[in-house]
């Protein structure tokens, strides 16, 4: 049991609060609720009679505690009543709403017009005109009954009254409707993508690995600085595009409103080319190689040859731009849609719960549409012999164990192509790429991806031109393309080295003679992860000289991307690191490992030379 001086001290703290309360309740109302009158703003002779009992006014939301009446009678016989309640936290904006939905059941009242802007809901009961409205927390109502004047006659006896006591409350009135303010759409989507993807992203960011860049070892350079100006130069377009695209607003209303006078028209002209200009100029600073669309026009228009499966795909972008364009306009209607069912009041479901509900419906199409988006584009991509026969570069052949299809980088922009993709991906939770896709975009700058697709496949995966192969003599195809490729990139960090990747390595060791090798070392989830894949792939290849001086002396686990020059020596190796893992240091290292082979596979290397000491 309690002693008595807790006792003492819970009935003090108890008559403390009451008495607070107490307070609250009695607290003054506004002067202008006290002292108006209907005499200075309404024509003839008023005479006050006595207040009518007060009462509350429950809105779902909360309580609204009675806080006055006032009446008066004109000679006429006209009845003029002044109610107002006091509200706490949403129960205003309930009453508001309330008011609003009805308007909405009543209709518009013939010849009701409003005085603040929209925000007083003028309706007719029985002979009397109402107008209402809330401001900050009082709701404000004048009753006017009018036995000599029409209805629109009557309520307008109340437009100027209801302009002086707005005038004389604090704050403004709030305009209500059926959708919920932009603001609070903004920040039910805000926190709903901090809850999900922005929680995501940042355990990601806190627990992603950091490796050792070997900035020691002279056969590694390191892309860190590369990819953070890479990263930037595409904010820097992206940026461009966005201010591009809102200088139309200005050019617009200098067109449409040349009424408003030519000051008035020079200015948004003004605004207008300032903003074009900053636009064209970073668009101009922010170029970049590895930006950009990464296969010319001309050659996407050559590639697109129709059938039924790239026809179908066709069809499923083109129901996702559809859906972009009537997007805007649905969400309206869901939005009307919800606040009819909040302002009905038998859901139980508040304007919070319906604002959380629409994001909710944001994020899920969203991830609808990127699925849609990702099938769309499966269908419509290209296999490997239509990648030869549609660009005339030499191919590029990607050898990789099929488990490898599975490797992920953090979500970023460069993993968003499309219109749908660009618009809604920062919605979306899923906050990983394929790495292939990534590898694929980077290297298809340099000529056609090509690769071979696990057995039983029937839609290729996005990222390399793919194809299956017969199982008899799928080998020979793959050796067939490896000796006339521009280059033939590994994945040298696998999951596992199954039997047909040791084939391949074989094949590249021993029968491959010009030596255009690039090794990829793929993302893994961890350090030991990848520690693991990598020892996996120098334990397979520790026999072959080509490999022999990567497994004598192991490069940093920073490294990215390795180069075999044989031009220098057959089993010399150059590579390209980084302290992170992402798509950005990817496709910085894989740009400049291409752009180097250029020069380092400039000279012929002898076939003789190649395969005598590749096979000693």
């Amino acid at each position: 049991m309690l002693g008595p001086k807790w006792i003492v001290l819970a009935a003090g703290v108890a008559l403390a609060a009451a008495t607070m309360g107490g307070a609250a309740a009695q607290a003054a109302p506004p002067d202008i609720l006290t002292t108006f009158s209907p005499g200075p703003t309404t024509p003839g002779t008023w005479r006050e009679g006595p207040a009518s009992e007060p009462y509350a006014v429950n809105t779902g939301a909360g309580t609204c505690a009675p806080g006055g009446s006032r009446t008066w009678t004109r000679q006429d016989g006209t009845d003029f009543t002044l109610n107002w309640w006091t509200c706490p936290g949403d129960a205003a904006r309930a009453l508001a709403d309330e008011a609003f939905a009805t308007r909405l059941r009543v209709g518009n009242a013939p010849g009701a017009v409003s005085y603040l802007g929209g925000a007083d809901a003028v309706f007719r009961v029985r002979e009397a005109a109402i107008r209402s409205w809330v401001q900050e927390s009082y709701s404000i109502q004048l009753r006017t009954e009018c036995p000599t004047l029409t209805f629109a006659d009557c309520a307008a006896l109340s437009g100027a009254p209801a302009r002086q006591i707005a005038a004389g409350l604090p704050g403004k009135p709030q305009v209500t409707g059926l959708l919920p303010p932009f603001s609070a759409i903004v920040s039910a989507l805000v926190t709903f993508w901090l809850l999900t993807v922005g929680a995501t992203m940042l355990v990601r960011w806190a627990i992603r690995p950091r490796f050792d860049a070997g900035l020691t070892d002279p056969r590694l350079l390191p892309v860190d600085r590369t990819a953070r100006a890479l990263r930037w130069r595409h904010r820097g377009r992206r940026a461009a595009y966005v201010i591009g695209l809102a200088s139309i607003l200005p050019l617009l209303g200098a067109v449409l409103n040349r009424q408003d006078g030519v000051v008035v028209f020079a200015a948004r002209l003004g605004v207008f080319l300032l903003m074009a200009g900053v636009a064209v100029a970073l668009f101009v600073v922010c170029r970049h190689p590895m930006l950009g669309a990464t296969i010319p026009l001309w050659r996407r228009i050559r590639a697109a040859r129709p059938s039924p499966r790239r026809l179908l795909g066709s069809a499923v972008l083109l129901v996702l731009a559809v859906i972009l364009s009537v997007a805007p306009l649905a969400a309206i209607v869901v939005l009307m849609i919800l606040g009819l069912v909040v302002q009905g009041g038998g859901s139980g479901m508040s304007d919070a719960d319906a604002r959380m509900m629409f994001a909710a419906m944001v994020v899920a199409i969203a991830v609808l549409g990127y699925l849609l988006d990702r099938a769309g584009r499966r269908l419509r991509m290209h296999n490997a012999w239509e990648a030869i026969s549609a660009d005339p570069r030499p191919r590029i052949l990607y050898l990789r164990n099929f488990g490898d299809d599975k490797q992920k980088v953090p979500a970023s922009a460069l993993g968003r192509v499309g219109v749908w993709q660009l618009l809604t991906g920062w919605l979306n939770p899923i906050r990983t790429s394929r790495f292939e896709e990534i590898l694929a975009r980077a290297l298809a700058r340099f000529g056609p991806v090509i690769a071979v697709d696990p057995p039983g496949t029937r839609f290729s995966r996005l990222g390399a031109a793919k194809t299956l192969l017969p199982a008899d003599n799928w080998l020979d195809q793959v050796a067939l393309w490896a000796d006339d490729a521009q280059a033939v990139v590994v994945s040298a960090a696998p999951d596992d080295i199954r039997p047909g990747l040791h084939a391949e390595l074989k094949m590249l060791a021993e029968r491959l003679t010009h030596g255009r090798i690039v090794l990829i070392l793929g993302p893994h989830r961890s350090k030991a992860l990848l520690h693991a894949a990598i020892g996996r792939f120098l334990l397979a290849v520790h026999g072959y000289p080509m490999f022999r001086t990567l497994v004598d002396r192991p490069v940093a686990d920073g490294t990215l991307v390795l180069l075999h020059v044989p031009t220098v020596g057959w089993g010399h190796w150059r590579g390209w690191s980084a302290r992170h893992r992402t798509a950005w240091t990817y496709t910085a290292a894989i740009n400049e490992a291409m752009s180097d082979a250029r020069d380092a596979w400039a000279a012929p290397v002898k076939a003789s030379d190649a395969v005598t000491e590749a096979v000693r």
